[in-house]
């Protein structure tokens, strides 16, 4: 790998020799910002790999790049048939460099990433992508994350999405809207279903309407699985449509959804109940992401039990990873979760406010054989004073959770006990494969101890 050191002149002449010796260790070249990767240099660049058949990734993001030289760029894809991996251009690549870009993707069938965020990237130019996409078939991973794409520009995208070759795709922050992500519904649906695996549309104002939009492709999807609406603001009823979507596709044996991340979605009492009661249902699922929305206890005892009732409806499966923080678990939510959830591997209760009561309850659970599967548990900042710690820690340290490798438990007040160094050596001393994490100023330990 290759970066352009500082103080090493332009970097470039150095490149540009051992692409046209090809020379074999020269795999990727990453060029720094305060390095020059104008136009001339990158022109030199391109011409030494137009012919070369070694390097694989070139990422020169944060230079400006006008329109002429990302068509010096394209030039060389169209020649390249080595590189797999692209990202050029600064924030004010636009619409212009994107169309100039096009033109070499759209003959280049040996690029397979593309990253493109935050180049100010609107409908105009999600239109040329679109071109391009119908003519490539190499591309695998696509990248447009904060750019103003907009409903207008994601209709093109998806027209051009439907006979391609992409299977990941970042649309975060892009603006769309719950009118737009009607295009989504129909590609995500379409017939045969578009080569999608991997789908990212955080933060974007979809709603209710935008969730129930996605809903009705994903009934009839075989393919996507991961998508990830992170800040999307589905409230109740996108993410009840959701979730009933893929209980749908389970029962017809089409759905292959094995990550869903709702986190900040605004979903409260009602959708989580409206949630539960699909859940049970959806034996493709094996992660979801709840974090920072207002679920309640009771919401949090429903999703237990559909848990439970998943794990026993599909033997040596179910749901492994659950997160749960920033929602009021409770006393009974987190009873009901070491009671009933026997699949879970990974649990994150981060900031749910459990205090010492929930932790004891947690540690009784323990005791009892609850939480079977665990390796992975997130207690920090759940206000957990040394009372409540204790429990858990002693339960653990009686061998009980025995999966248990990764314990965080980092801003409670427990860690700043007087009591804790000894409480922590007595657990270290009875499970010395037990990773418990709680000082985030530690430097990271090469041999695996506590932090």
């Amino acid at each position: 790998m290759a970066w352009g050191a500082r103080g090493a002149g332009s970097g470039v002449d150095d490149w540009v020799k051992r692409l046209e010796a090809q020379d074999q260790s020269l795999i990727s070249v990453h060029v720094f910002q305060f390095r020059r990767f104008g136009h001339e240099e990158v022109s030199a660049f391109c011409k030494a790999l137009q012919n070369n058949t070694v390097l694989k990734e070139l990422y020169a993001s944060g230079h400006k790049m006008l329109p002429e030289t990302a068509r010096i760029v394209a030039d060389m894809l169209t020649k390249n048939s080595a590189l797999e991996a692209l990202c050029v251009g600064d924030s004010e690549f636009g619409d212009e460099g994107v169309a100039e870009l096009s033109i070499g993707l759209s003959k280049n069938n040996a690029l397979t990433s593309l990253d493109l965020e935050a180049k100010s990237i609107g409908p105009q130019g999600a239109a040329s992508l679109q071109n391009a996409l119908q003519a490539n078939t190499s591309l695998k991973t696509l990248q447009l994350a904060r750019n103003a794409v907009g409903n207008e520009g994601l209709a093109s995208l998806c027209k051009g999405l439907k006979p391609s070759s992409i299977t990941s795709l970042d649309l975060s922050e892009t603006g769309i809207t719950g009118g737009g992500a009607a295009a989504l519904g129909e590609l995500l649906g379409s017939v045969p279903p578009a080569h999608i695996f991997r789908l990212i549309l955080s933060n974007n104002s979809l709603g209710p309407e935008g969730g129930q939009a996605i809903a009705q492709g994903i009934a009839k999807n075989s393919m996507l699985e991961e998508l990830n609406l992170h800040g999307c603001e589905l409230g109740d009823v996108g993410a009840a449509a959701l979730l009933q979507a893929v209980q749908q596709g389970c029962e017809s044996d089409s759905c292959r959804l094995r990550l869903l991340v709702v986190s900040s979605c605004s979903i409260g009492p009602e959708g989580a109940s409206l949630m539960a009661n699909a859940l049970s249902a959806c034996t493709s699922l094996a992660r979801l992401d709840l974090r920072e929305n207002g679920v309640e206890e009771t919401g949090v005892v429903e999703l237990a039990k559909a848990i439970g009732t998943l794990a026993a409806r599909n033997p040596g499966g179910g749901l492994l990873d659950l997160d749960l923080g920033g929602n009021a678990v409770g006393l009974q939510g987190v009873e009901a979760l070491a009671d009933s959830s026997s699949s879970l591997a990974r649990l994150s209760l981060f900031n749910s406010g459990l205090g010492d009561a929930g932790a004891a309850a947690l540690a009784k659970q323990f005791t009892l054989g609850g939480l079977p599967s665990l390796t992975e548990l997130n207690l920090c900042g759940c206000e957990v004073g040394e009372a409540g710690m204790q429990a858990v820690l002693q339960a653990l340290q009686d061998g009980h959770a025995p999966h248990l490798k990764v314990l965080e438990v980092g801003a409670n007040p427990a860690v700043q006990a007087d009591g804790w160094e000894s409480l922590l050596s007595n657990v270290n001393g009875a499970r010395p494969d037990l990773d418990i994490a709680w000082n985030i100023n530690a430097p990271e330990d090469p041999n695996h101890q506590t932090s």
